[in-house]
């Protein structure tokens, strides 16, 4: 399939209008998502973070300590399957990723404990700076345990 130029102008404004959303005139630059500075759970501008000094250490496990640290997370319990998470709204189902490596399903979060982890990054939007993680269209949920490579 060739495309000409001519073919590509009617993109221009979609762009230029992605651009302008990402610019915020006298604010400073977000922080990066692999920053310890702040605590408590926050939101940048692409990504809620979670770090180990937030968890509650007697939580059952890793995704109900994230249900009460992210607002925007709603999480689902079939009978007798994994658990279904929704980052925004009903339709999205996020891919989950245990120190680089990607989880086959959500179970994996229901079987880690909270002691084990040391930051958890939530990308709603499903688009990461982080080189080796690939856009998903219904999320992202990244954890990175205290001995992970």
């Amino acid at each position: 399939m060739r495309f000409s130029r001519r073919s590509l102008l009617p993109l221009l404004p979609a762009l230029a209008c992605a651009a302008a959303a990402c610019y915020h005139p006298g604010e400073s630059s977000p922080k990066p998502a692999d920053r310890d500075e702040e605590a408590g759970p926050h939101r940048s501008q692409i990504a809620y973070v979670v770090n180990e000094e937030e968890f509650d250490r007697g939580g059952a496990n890793l995704l109900s300590t994230l249900e009460q640290h992210v607002a925007a997370m709603s999480v689902r319990h079939p009978r007798g399957e994994c658990p279904v998470i929704s980052l925004r709204g009903p339709a999205s189902d996020p891919v989950v990723y245990v120190d680089g490596t990607r989880a086959s399903n959500t179970c994996v979060l229901d079987t880690m404990s909270p002691n084990d982890v040391h930051r958890v990054e939530i990308y709603p939007m499903g688009v990461t700076q982080r080189a080796g993680y690939f856009s998903q269209p219904g999320g992202l949920i990244l954890v990175f345990t205290r001995d992970g490579t």
